[in-house]
Order: structure tokens, then C-alpha cells, then sequence
């Protein structure tokens, strides 16, 4: 027999995987800015440099930025708000700045409940709490009826 059909065949290295996009293109994915504003650090998350440096108030006017890309950094904690909505129902949440997110609500680009229902206008807050706490008074809020949030409001507990 012939030693070249006998040889061994040298094992081929496996195929590196395809990365989709380079290391500084994915790491530039998602530039970070950072703006002082007297209530803390405003975080702009943008796909691109050009975006990213873009200041943030133009890019909220020109609608690039919306609630999930940008959020207040401050050091206050979490309150729980009812506002009354122009057709007189109760709409709850919970924020950090709840003038800010009142205004977000007037503006049309806040829950989709008040959205058709602005303006708003503020009722009620309990302020001074971590997020877990808000969301839990914030559910059994919501769970009361109208009337038992009515006094709820007139009693300001």
C-alpha cells in the first residue's frame, strides 16, 4: 500500500464565529452624554456620535429622545402622584420629578391613559419612598374605588 492514502489528515480549526459589527462600532452603539440640570444628570442613550451630540433639549423638540432613552439621575426618592384628568378621572403613577412628569403627561407623551385626557392636573403625592414601596402603594391606589380616593385626597393620608 501506498503511504499517501495512510496519512492522517490534519483537523481543520473550527470557523471563528461572525461577529455582526466591529468592537468600536458595537461599543459606539450606544453613546452616553451626560447634561447637569438642577435636579441631577440627564443620560442621553443615541445609536450614533452625531445623535449623542446633539444637545438634549433640541433633541427632545425634535422627538429623537423619548421617555425610555432619557432618565433623570437624582439622588430623591420615589413619589407616588394621582392626578385628576380633564374628563374627572384619577390616573396614579410614580416618579422622581413629579412636576416633570406632569408636564410630560400635559405635553401628550406620557401614559397612554392621560394621552386623550390632558391636561392633568395634580391631586395627591406621598413622597419619600425606594421605587419598591412607590410600586406597591402606587398598586393599591389603584385598587381602591373612586370614592375611597376621593378621600383619600380630601384627607391627604
Amino acid at each position: 500500500m501506498s503511504s499517501a492514502g495512510t496519512q492522517a489528515k490534519t483537523p481543520k480549526a473550527a470557523p471563528k464565529p461572525k461577529v455582526p459589527r466591529s468592537t468600536k462600532a458595537k461599543e459606539a452603539s450606544f453613546l452616553q452624554t451626560r447634561k447637569e440640570t438642577a435636579t441631577g444628570s440627564v443620560f442621553c442613550r443615541a445609536k450614533t456620535a452625531a445623535k449623542a451630540l446633539i444637545p438634549i433639549a433640541r433633541a427632545r423638540r425634535a422627538g429623537m429622545l423619548s421617555l425610555y432613552h432619557v432618565g433623570v439621575k437624582s439622588k430623591g426618592e420615589w413619589t407616588v402622584y394621582i392626578v385628576r384628568c380633564r374628563d374627572g378621572s384619577f390616573y396614579t403613577g410614580i416618579a422622581k420629578d413629579v412636576e416633570a412628569r406632569i408636564a410630560v403627561h400635559n405635553s401628550g407623551k406620557g401614559a397612554a391613559y392621560t394621552r386623550g385626557r390632558g391636561p392633568v392636573t395634580l391631586r395627591w403625592s406621598e413622597s419619600g419612598l425606594t421605587r419598591s414601596q412607590a410600586l406597591i402603594r402606587e398598586a393599591g391606589i389603584k385598587s381602591l374605588s373612586r370614592s375611597e380616593k376621593k378621600s383619600l385626597i380630601l384627607n391627604r393620608r
